[in-house]
Formats: C-alpha cells, structure tokens, sequence
C-alpha cells in the first residue's frame, strides 16, 4: 500500500525528479548533488537488484540532505515481473505521476536515468529559469547531447571537465507539468488525455515546437539542422561511455 500526503497547494514553481537505479553506487552522489546544486526541489530514486553498496552510500546521503528519498523496490520489480501487465521502469513512473498530481507539491515533473545530468547553457543558471520560461508547456523536451568514446579518459573523471566533445542526438527526455494534460509515462515523454491531444503544448527548451516522431522520442532531421551549432538553453548531458574501463563494466550489466 502506497501513503499519500495531502498539501493544500502546490509549489508556484518547482521541479521534482525520478530515477531507478541498480548497481549505480559509484555515480549516484554525484548525480545527485548535481541536480540538488542546479536547484531541483526533491529527488526520488528507486533501487532494485542492488549488489554494490549504493545502499550504505544513499542512507549518508539522506542524514543530511532530507530532499532526497530512497526507496527499496525489489518488491515492485518482482510484482511487475509476474504480473507482465507493463515495464517496471513504466510502472514507477506512473506511479510517481498519480502521486505528484495528488500532493500538488511541485508544478513539474522529471524522470532521468544516473547517467542522464540535466545541464543549463549557462553555467551557474538554476531550475527556476527553465521553469519560468516554460512554464505554461505540458511537456517540455531535452535534446540529448551524449559524450563521445575516447580511450584517453581518466576513470571515474569528474561529470563536467574544461573539455567536453559532446554529440548533439535526436532523442529526447521529457518533463511534464504536473496540473497540465501528461497523464501517463512514455519512458522518453508523456501521454495526454484524449480530450487535451490536439491543444497540449509540446515545446523544447527554446521555446520552439519540433516535428516530433517515434512516440514523441525524437526529432527530425531539419530540426537537428536547425538547432545545430549551438546549445539549447536546457539540454541532457547523456553519459554513455565515459573512460574505456567504465563502460565495457557497464555492458557486464547487460546494458
């Protein structure tokens, strides 16, 4: 059984965000201390089949930082397993959608994976920028810029170095306003309710509206072009590679 929180009103503007993590102890500090610096209001990460000691690392974490919460979810995954109805990943993040909804805490809401930083253009802007200038979308998308494989990164290098070769994708991350049209998750983005599908706002960070495709995961070529040569005001940081060690241990993970 779930326990939900009554608030009488919901946050003018802020953003809460949602992960899943397994085996992720030698990222998830820093992760999370990222996103807490740029200004997110609270973070909630789910962990399953865990055989590090992310554990031990989450309940340091948790003394001092009361905005993070962790959640054991072993059992979740294993009723999602059995019951085949949908994803685990999908499972908790509708789950988190209802429960925002029902609390009206914060006006949005996020879900990243640990290798996923949520990155401004401008080093030292915060949250509520992003929020203020978006504030009336029901879902805003991220474009991907992932990193690039190179055989002479350090191990365990620091999330933002002097020199970054970043690659600018076609995917995208979503958030949705939590009062707005989203209803369920589609991993990468949102769905709206049937009566909001031709008036629902999806828009980039810029403020522009691509030509979204595959489920509202990517976009198109031409706007690639458009958007190339430079960053959009909010992007994901997607750290795929990493040094050589890093990610041939990240595929003994079956990624």
């Amino acid at each position: 059984n779930y326990i939900f929180k009554q608030h009488s009103c919901m946050s003018s503007k802020s953003l809460k965000i949602v992960a899943i993590a397994k085996d992720e102890a030698a990222y998830i500090a820093e992760w999370i201390y990222h996103h807490l610096y740029i200004g997110v209001k609270e973070i909630d990460v789910y962990l399953n089949g865990t055989e590090d000691n992310s554990f031990l690392i989450c309940r340091k974490i948790s003394r001092y930082f009361k905005r993070v919460n962790f959640f054991q979810a072993d059992e979740l995954l294993r009723v999602s397993l059995k019951t085949k109805k949908e994803s685990f990943q999908r499972m908790i993040y509708d789950y988190a959608i209802e429960n925002e909804k029902y609390s009206r805490k914060f006006s949005h809401l996020l879900f990243l994976d640990i290798d996923e930083y949520l990155m401004p253009e401008r080093f030292g802007a915060k949250i509520n920028s992003l929020l203020e200038h978006n504030g009336k979308a029901d879902v805003v998308s991220f474009l991907w810029h992932s990193d690039l494989p190179s055989m002479q990164r350090k191990s365990f290098s620091p999330v933002i170095e002097k020199s970054m070769h970043l690659k600018k994708m076609r995917q995208l991350k979503s958030m949705c306003r939590i009062n707005g049209a989203a209803e369920r998750s589609k991993l990468h983005s949102f769905i709206v309710s049937k009566k909001n599908e031709k008036t629902a706002k999806f828009q980039l960070t810029d403020g522009s509206y691509p030509e979204f495709f595959h489920f509202k995961k990517r976009i198109s070529d031409e706007d690639i072009k458009r958007l190339s040569g430079r960053f959009e005001p909010w992007f994901v940081y997607h750290r795929i590679f990493r040094s050589h060690d890093e990610y041939c241990a990240s595929l003994l993970k079956g990624r």
